[in-house]
């Protein structure tokens, strides 16, 4: 009868090089992009916020992380729009206020 190490001799073949590339490239492949915004969508989201800061009512904010490659949901009401600077100031259910880029946002819907 043959003994053998089984799997324990093909786990040296992994160089710590071969494992870090391989991890990077799993978060690369886990990175989302940010969609291209036609003119209908723009209108459709310039709408909802002058709805939101016209009754105060609530809206989420879909918001892409450069860093991370990923999205995030903001909840809160418009409280200011800063057309110089291309910059949201939304206030949350706690008041705080966060500043969103225009360019940063994909989508906006009412809650």
């Amino acid at each position: 009868m043959i003994r053998d190490r089984g799997l324990k001799k093909w786990h040296g073949f992994f160089m710590p090089e071969h494992t870090v590339a391989l991890k990077d490239y799993a978060k690369e492949q886990q990175r989302e992009n940010i969609p291209i915004l036609d003119e209908q969508k723009l209108q459709e989201m310039n709408e909802l916020i002058a709805e939101s800061m016209e009754h105060s009512s609530p809206v989420c904010f879909k918001v892409y992380n450069k860093q991370l490659g990923t999205f995030e949901f903001i909840r809160g009401k418009v409280h200011y729009v800063d057309s110089v600077n291309q910059v949201f100031r939304i206030k949350d259910k706690d008041h705080i206020v966060h500043k969103i880029r225009f360019s940063s946002i994909a989508d906006i819907s009412l809650e």
